[in-house]
Formats: structure tokens, sequence, C-alpha cells
């Protein structure tokens, strides 16, 4: 046995690293099975189809071989559990409030232009762009809030987990359209908002239906620039006016200080509204445990009965003298 397995925290590092080296491999091959079958407009969703395929299958493999899961994908957070389509829609009703938030605010601050593309070739644009965005934000939530994230926490611990996924997470983007360090700034704060969806939780469901919700309904509900790119609206067009820390200039509301303002409190609302969720997924798991017990082998005790073994009916126990204790 060397250090690699022998030491779990060395060990979550290294799994760590391999996971960071498929993310990039499966981006790779996703690229090239998607150039091969269309360049035009089917080229996004067909590349973030083949990106998810991919990304469950090595890192539920990766879970299984490496870590010894038996339930990789309910470990990861990905396996659908009795709920998991009201936590989506919870989600996504935040993220939703969200957006209406910070549209108004740059509404009332400064102004919105907004126009209308009702030519046939938008509305389709828009089925597309709509699938896309389902397969993007879950794709990203897998690549940084699912089993590489899961790995990190084992090796820095939560709080230093978050904080560097959410950097990772600000940095991926700045290389996007009129991207500056304001928005790389705002993109961490939703980064975090994105783990704290998960922490909560313990499963991917929330997170993912937060990050649809708010790429949605700015890019194709409000027409506005969704992180520096304007190709997900396609019906509607808006145009922000104001100055930039209201409105985020190019790159959209998310380099703005409003954006910011609100994923604040948006972390918040996360908290209050995933309390049950909280309470139900993450306490440690209770792994049933103890030895027989033989409570009437004993010798009577002067002036008491002997004691006898009672089951939870009212009847003895088994044969083994074995009780069952339920709380109610």
């Amino acid at each position: 046995m060397n250090h690699w397995t022998a030491n779990p925290r060395l060990r979550s590092f290294r799994n760590l690293l391999f996971a960071i080296v498929a993310i990039w491999f499966a981006q790779y091959l996703a690229n090239v099975f998607a150039v091969t079958l269309s360049t035009g407009q089917w080229y996004p969703p067909l590349s973030y189809t083949f990106l998810l395929l991919l990304y469950v299958a090595v890192f539920g493999g990766m879970g299984s071989v490496l870590d010894g899961q038996s339930h990789p994908y309910k470990t990861m957070g990905l396996a659908p559990r009795p709920g998991w389509g009201e936590e989506i829609a919870v989600g996504a009703a935040v993220g939703w409030g969200m957006v209406v938030a910070v549209v108004g605010i740059i509404a009332v601050g400064g102004g919105l232009r907004i126009g209308f593309d009702r030519s046939a070739l938008s509305w389709g644009a828009l089925g597309i762009n709509v699938i896309t965005l389902l397969l993007a934000s879950l794709a990203e939530e897998i690549a940084f809030r699912g089993y590489p994230f899961q790995r990190l926490i084992e090796v820095t611990g939560p709080v230093t987990a978050v904080l560097i996924s959410s950097l990772a997470f600000g940095l991926v983007h700045a290389g996007n359209p009129d991207a500056t360090p304001k928005s790389v700034a705002v993109t961490v704060l939703s980064g975090v908002l994105f783990s704290v969806a998960y922490l909560r939780t313990r499963a991917l469901w929330l997170g993912w239906g937060l990050h649809f919700a708010w790429n949605f309904a700015l890019a194709v509900i409000f027409g506005l620039p969704m992180s520096g790119m304007w190709r997900f609206s396609t019906v509607v067009q808006s145009h922000a006016r104001g100055p930039l820390w209201l409105t985020g200039g190019g790159y959209g509301p998310e380099a703005s200080l409003t954006a910011a303002v609100v994923l604040l409190v948006g972390i918040w609302v996360v908290f209050k509204v995933t309390r049950d969720y909280a309470w139900r997924y993450g306490q440690p798991e209770i792994v049933p445990g103890g030895i027989p017990v033989d409570i009437g082998g004993h010798p009577p005790v002067a002036g008491f009965p002997p004691p006898a073994a009672v089951a939870p009916d009212g009847k003895p126990a088994d044969e083994n003298g074995l009780v069952q204790i339920q709380l109610k």
C-alpha cells in the first residue's frame, strides 16, 4: 500500500487531479464528436450532450473504481431521489426571482430598450438555445459542484473548497467577450451561490435549477447579454441604459454591482429555502451497529423480579435476547 492509497487526503487529492484532467479531455472529445456531426446551430447542444455523457461515464467510473463507492451517482448528487423535481423547481424559482430583481433595478435606475424579432428563424433558434442552456448548466454543475468539488472538500474542507472552486468558475469565464475583473468577481459570487445550493442539499438538482433559470431568464426572457454573449437572445433583445456599475456594459448584468448585491441576497435566500433539505440530507449517515445482549442472562437482584427482554410490541424478544428500541 503506497502513500496515495494509505492517506485518505492524499488519495482524494490524487483523484481530484485525475478529475481535472478528465474535464479537459472530455471537453476536447465532445468538441471533436460535435464537429463531425454539425458546425452550425446544432453544434452547441450536440457538444454539451456529448460532454454530459462523458462526465457521467467518467466520474461515475472514478467514484466506483478509485473511491470504492457502491452508488457513485447517488454520492455525486446526480441520482434522482424523492422530491428531486421539487428541488429543481425551488432552485428555478429562486433563480427567476433574482433575475427579475436585477432587471427591475436596472430598469428603474437606468432604463431598458426592448426589441422583438418575430421571424420563424428566431423562434426556431429559441428552442435550440433553451436545450443548450439546459445541457450547459447541468454540465457546469457536474464539473464544478460534482465529483471534483467533493474530492476538493475532502482535501481542504468545505469553506476552502467553495472559495477555490468558485474562483476557478470565475476564471473560466474570464475569456468571454467583454469580460472584466468585475465580471470575474461577480461570477465568483455566483459560484459561491451554486456551491451553497449543493452543500445544503448534497445534490446537484437545486443548483441546476438555479443555474438554468438565471441564464434562461437573463438571456432568453429579458434578452440581455449573458456572460458577454448575445447569441441566446434571439426573440427578445434588450439594451440596458445607465452607468456601468448598474448595467455591466457589454458583458451584461453579470458584470454589475447590481448583480453582485442580488447574488449576496440570493445566498441568504438559498440558506432559508433549503432549511428542510439541509436537515434531511446534510446530516451524517447513521450506520447500524452494536452487539447482541442477553438481558435475561444475569442472576436476579434481591427484591426484584428477574428481567425479561421485551420487544416493541410487548412480546418477549427473540431467543437471542435481542431488543429493538424505537424512538417515537
